[in-house]
């Protein structure tokens, strides 16, 4: 918000009386920006839901296990791995320190996701993971707004290189049943 809006809001406060402003201002009545929402509520808006989970429900965030099978699998352990490869400059250890005490491995990607085969590092990389899609799930960012009694997305979260982490990592489509 600019210091001429700010100034306004004050002076509106001034003149129309402390309370009512106060709260239209708390309320976002003079923000025409994008409100905050969490990158699981764009999740469910973009139809995707946590890797691993068996209904088309995004409520639980992956688990270790369900990563580690994910890297390991013969059939997509090597695409997982390379999104891994991709992402990983991406995947702050300072998002995942809000949902615990745990450390990001410290090697090279490269190393961590050989191409070929099963990484050495793969349990520390899928627990250090689980923390993360489970904090990064929960971050609030600029992503929506009500106009005209309409709910529109912020085009430019898909170009969130931590939400592009996020989506490749910890999440998946819905499964469409028809």
């Amino acid at each position: 918000m600019t210091p001429q809006a700010i100034g306004a809001g004050v002076a509106g406060t001034a003149v129309v009386g402390g309370g009512g402003a106060l709260a239209a201002y708390a309320a976002g009545a003079f923000n025409a920006k994008w409100q905050e929402a969490s990158f699981e509520d764009y999740a469910k808006y973009k139809n995707l839901k946590y890797l691993g989970e068996t209904a088309n429900e995004m409520t639980i965030p992956p688990v270790a296990s369900k990563i580690k099978e994910t890297l390991e699998n013969t059939t997509n352990g090597k695409g997982y791995r390379a999104k891994f490869n991709s992402h990983w400059n991406n995947m702050r250890e300072q998002d995942a320190k809000k949902e615990g005490n745990i450390s990001r491995p410290i090697e090279d990607k490269e190393e961590l996701f050989p191409v070929d085969k099963s990484g050495s590092k793969d349990q520390e990389v899928a627990n250090w993971t689980a923390v993360w899609c489970k904090s990064v799930g929960k971050k609030k960012v600029p992503a929506k707004q009500t106009q005209e009694g309409k709910e529109l997305w912020n085009p430019d979260l898909d170009k969130n290189p931590v939400w592009k982490a996020f989506k490749d990592i910890c999440l998946e489509e819905k499964i469409v049943v028809t």
